[in-house]
């Protein structure tokens, strides 16, 4: 279900296979895995909601999550339930981009609640509020 669209600073949840560890150019390991993270949505720009969050997973924590190369085209979710359950999907992984710290990765999702993607949406018989 598309919900509507998080504000700046509200917290939401991102699902992938990708890359875990993406610094250095090629780097694949971890892709092939499901991971979830949880970040704070930092800009609302263009038809995309942006997250920033650490290019490594070095712990099991999931905090701080960003997309990496094999995550485009997984879900962020938004909890919005006092039982943690998920309302539902917001947006969906695009890209990402090293900050210049290259130890923060800016990642970009594509925001289902934008004029553009609910036509889309609509146009494909597929319901959104």
């Amino acid at each position: 279900t598309v919900v509507s669209a998080p504000s700046i600073g509200e917290n939401v949840h991102v699902l992938g296979f990708g890359s875990n560890n993406w610094p250095r150019l090629g780097e694949t390991s971890g892709r092939g895995t499901l991971r979830m993270g949880s970040n704070k949505v930092v800009e609302k720009l263009n038809g995309y909601l942006v997250i920033t969050g650490r290019s490594t997973a070095s712990d099991n924590s999931g905090s701080e999550a960003a997309g990496a190369p094999g995550d485009s085209g997984g879900p962020m979710f938004i909890d919005r339930s006092p039982i943690r359950r998920y309302a539902g999907i917001v947006g969906v992984a695009s890209a990402g981009r090293h900050e210049s710290s290259n130890t923060k990765v800016r990642s970009p999702y594509v925001d289902l609640n934008s004029d553009e993607s609910r036509a889309f949406l609509r146009a494909q018989g597929i319901a959104v509020p």
